[in-house]
């Protein structure tokens, strides 16, 4: 699928903490509905699937199946 067919849901905004967790923002149109989207596509073919996530400000903390630590959340 090229970049130009996909909808932008959401973006990784940084790496949170040392546990592997990052910081979520959502731009569906109920922002917790982003999780059943999962497993998520990034434009460069890889695959994200959330695991877990919890409110934080104006987005969410997530925890992405594959990711344990700060490293490979960045």
């Amino acid at each position: 699928m090229a970049p130009r067919d996909m909808v932008l849901v959401g973006a990784i905004t940084a790496a949170h903490g040392i546990r592997g967790e990052v910081k979520l923002r959502s731009f569906t149109a109920e922002a917790a509905a982003i999780a059943s989207y999962s497993p998520l596509e990034t434009a460069a073919g890889g695959k994200i699937e959330i695991a877990r996530m919890r409110p934080h400000k104006d987005g969410f903390i997530a925890i992405l199946k594959g990711v344990a630590d700060c490293n490979a959340a960045e």
